[in-house]
């Protein structure tokens, strides 16, 4: 998802923006992989839910607050999309469409053979396969608002945004960067974030599948706090055992996913090879040794040593702007 814009690469800056914190990293060289500046700031609960922005004037103090801080004013950005807004889908076309307007054709056939659950969206399509008979497209959607509304957002405090990213992309990247993936296997990554969970499948580097889902929380077991205008978050007041044990629904929707991908779409023939794992829940480690437990097939998450920064550790919270600032071309 672009838009129009005159480049200089050195000006670029790579943005996130969850419900609960903005994050940044510039990006010096991709490989071996310099950080020039990162950092994050935590968003008090209301301001934002499920990717849509509630309290705007509250968030709109908040991003001018970063942008300032972190001197973004009048850089080009990248920015990731909120999960929750985004579609992907394997969609099938006539093979005489001609791949210069496959796009084209996906927004002639909304609402007609491709339905959508929002309207007016920002649509991408990525050419999968073809036959004589038909095209298989990778279509990736998301509301037009919601990018927009991030864009106008961004223009308002004098910054240009250039490209709209999603998440799975970003991470599947990093681990790609550093020889995680492979041609052969068929790769479950799965995102553990500290209030949802997004799962995504890939086959021969590319996203097929992706769904998020909301950790169900019982009331007042998450209850983190924020402190020093938003730069440290406290988690001592979280139940973690009931944290832990709500997670448990979170697996139960993983073994569904193994099994839809095995029997759904590929009749028992196929299967996940691999599990990639990550995000920045603050109970991860006990993520990962239970994941471990449960599956049978190798997980992966990308070793500390390969984000040492100029003798500084990048933290695994910051992997999804790490893996948008080493994304080629705009």
């Amino acid at each position: 998802m672009r838009f129009p814009s005159f480049l200089t690469k050195s000006k670029f800056v790579n943005l996130e923006i969850k419900d609960y914190v903005i994050r940044f990293a510039e990006i010096k060289n991709h490989s071996p992989l310099v950080v020039s500046h990162f950092g994050e700031r935590h968003v008090p609960k209301g301001i934002i839910e499920n990717g849509h922005i509630i309290d705007e004037q509250s968030f709109s103090k908040i991003l001018g607050e970063c942008i300032k801080s972190w001197h973004l004013k009048r850089k080009f950005v990248r920015f990731i999309v909120p999960d929750s807004s985004v579609i992907i889908r394997k969609v099938e076309i006539p093979a005489h469409i001609p791949n210069d307007e496959i796009q084209g054709h996906l927004f002639f056939e909304l609402d007609h053979t491709i339905h959508l659950p929002f309207e007016q969206p920002v649509l991408d399509a990525i050419l999968l396969n073809e036959t004589e008979e038909k095209k298989d497209v990778l279509l990736v959607a998301a509301p037009n608002d919601v990018v927009q509304t991030i864009s106008n957002y961004l223009r308002d405090y004098k910054t240009n945004p250039v490209v709209a990213d999603i998440s799975p992309m970003c991470q599947y990247r990093l681990f790609h960067q550093f020889e995680l993936t492979n041609e052969i296997d068929h790769f479950l990554l799965v995102q553990f974030d500290m209030t949802s969970v997004t799962v995504s499948i890939f086959d021969h580097h590319r996203p097929i599948f992706m769904q998020q889902f909301q950790i169900p929380y019982r009331k007042d077991v998450w209850n983190p706090e924020l402190s020093d205008h938003g730069k440290v978050i406290d988690f001592t007041k979280c139940e973690q055992e009931q944290i832990l044990e709500a997670i448990q629904d979170i697996f139960m929707e993983i073994d569904r996913i193994f099994r839809f991908y095995q029997y759904s779409l590929h009749n028992g023939l196929q299967e996940i090879t691999k599990l990639l794992l990550s995000g920045d829940h603050p109970y991860f480690s006990q993520i990962l040794h239970e994941i471990r437990n449960r599956y049978t097939i190798p997980v992966t998450v990308i070793p500390e040593e390969f984000t040492f920064n100029n003798q500084q550790l990048i933290e695994q919270k910051y992997y999804n702007v790490l893996g948008l600032g080493i994304r080629e071309g705009i």
